[in-house]
């Protein structure tokens, strides 16, 4: 699995993942790469803009009940904190390219 991030601008960026498989891989496998690897991104990015609001000194019992995703009729993820919108994620797409599979989820940055 390769995973790219790419910065469309400051605050607009994009997770790119992209798996070349053989022709044993089963498609279940497929699948399970590029959730795990979006989520895996996901999870950094969250860490990341949690860390910019308390700091680095936190445990994950310390955000019990600070954190939710509010999800828009157009399927964006909005990612808040202690009541402040932190990322918009928007609704990931898939890609079959020659012998590439991949995905790619565009999200926004709301804090600097």
């Amino acid at each position: 699995l390769h995973v790219t991030v790419v910065d469309l601008d400051p605050l607009n960026r994009s997770i790119l993942l992209d798996i070349k498989p053989n022709n044993d891989t089963p498609p279940e496998s497929i699948r399970t790469q590029l959730a795990e690897g979006m989520l895996r991104e996901k999870e950094h990015l969250i860490k990341a803009a949690i860390q910019t609001q308390i700091g680095f000194a936190w445990e994950i019992s310390d955000l019990k009940g600070r954190g939710e995703f509010i999800i828009s009729p157009e399927k964006v993820e909005t990612f808040v904190f202690d009541g402040v919108a932190l990322i918009e994620f928007y609704p990931p797409e898939f890609f079959l390219d020659m012998n590439t599979i991949g995905g790619k989820q565009n999200y926004r940055l709301l804090y600097t």
